[in-house]
């Protein structure tokens, strides 16, 4: 469980990416106000959902694959909606999808809007410095701004490739 935090600094470092690049926030400002909520969010909830889970006694080996997770809970539960000799139904994917499941989704949607609104803020740059170069070289002021548009495609493949990095190694 603990482990989710990984993905959950994914998340973080994709927040910073899109606020540096797409609204301009300096490093000291985005240090001071958000970084500490960041990493207290990426440590704590998966850690408070693995002692909890430990706690409640959750985490059980799972039927598919080597390892435990959220599984038959409670203990001797009937699952799929089947009732045990004491009435219980389990309640294993109701604590499965709030453990893992829906902060996963969260994550995997931040990364992919991040990453989104950074490739759309790039290419909206790009197109600028093509106009204001053309521009440019037609009065004959200034030269083209080739290796800055040059830059600016590369966050752009680089902001593509972290996400297809994210899918492929955690889906």
């Amino acid at each position: 469980q603990f482990a989710l935090s990984s993905s959950w600094y994914n998340g973080a470092l994709s927040t910073y990416f899109m606020m540096t690049v797409k609204f301009g926030i300096s490093q000291t400002d985005f240090a001071r106000k958000f970084e500490a909520w960041l990493h207290i969010l990426s440590i704590f909830y998966p850690l408070i959902t693995a002692i909890v889970g430990a706690i409640l006694g959750v985490y059980h080996e799972i039927k598919v694959g080597i390892g435990c997770w959220v599984a038959e809970y409670p203990e001797g539960c009937g699952c799929n909606a089947e009732l045990d000799e004491h009435g219980e139904c389990c309640i294993s994917s109701i604590i499965g999808w709030v453990f893992g499941g829906a902060p996963a989704i969260l994550v995997f949607v931040a990364i992919l809007v991040n990453n989104l609104l950074v490739f759309l803020h790039v290419r909206r740059t790009i197109h600028r410095g093509r106009r204001h170069t053309i521009e440019a070289v037609q009065s004959h002021t200034i030269q083209s701004h080739d290796p800055q548009i040059k830059r600016i495609q590369m966050v752009a493949s680089q902001a593509f490739l972290y996400v297809v990095a994210y899918l492929l190694t955690y889906c």
